[in-house]
């Protein structure tokens, strides 16, 4: 009985809304269907649901059937695949984290790794991995003095309302390592 409900819907839907190929969405071929749409001011896909209404009607019930299955079971092979291959890609991105996480320990160290993913500064943390993590700063100074070289790192540069260049963060480092960090 469910089977001729779907029967008799998809005849339906085919005489009455070949032109949109309604019945085709009903059927699980959207792709189909929407095909047919871009063409339906030129009465053809009107015209050829009007047929296959009557075709499906002159069939047996199991023709239908047959057809009906066939088209889910592409459609749910259609679906694993994709899933399968959205699995695949997420495995590979993964294991492309997994090995770039891996290549910032062996060069920074374990401790600065969340940073560097993230982008973050921390006290601390070596010049090397500022730049990792912020990237080539706009502008370097530099402090000669009696207790060492002193460095601010300043990011973002951008033309102030006074036509002057500004920056947007300033990382202070001392011996190497962040001493300190503001937004400006």
């Amino acid at each position: 009985e469910e089977t001729m409900k779907d029967r008799s819907t998809y005849v339906v839907l085919a005489i009455l809304l070949g032109s949109v190929r309604a019945h085709r969405f009903d059927i699980g071929q959207p792709a189909l269907a929407l095909l047919y749409v871009l063409f339906c001011w030129t009465g053809i896909p009107l015209l050829a649901g009007i047929i296959e209404g009557i075709i499906v009607l002159t069939k047996p019930v199991s023709w239908f059937q047959e057809m009906a299955a066939g088209i889910q079971a592409k459609n749910a092979a259609a679906a694993e695949k994709r899933r399968l291959a959205q699995e695949t890609r997420n495995e590979a991105i993964r294991n492309a984290q997994a090995a770039k996480r891996q290549a910032l320990a062996d060069k920074y160290g374990e401790r600065w790794v969340d940073n560097i993913m993230n982008k973050t500064i921390a006290q601390d943390m070596p010049a090397a991995a500022v730049i990792a993590s912020c990237g080539k700063p706009s502008l370097v100074k530099e402090d000669r003095g009696p207790r060492g070289v002193k460095h601010k790192y300043y990011y973002g540069a951008y033309r102030n309302s006074k036509k002057t260049l500004s920056y947007r963060k300033e990382v202070r480092i001392e011996d190497g390592r962040v001493t300190g960090w503001k937004d400006l």
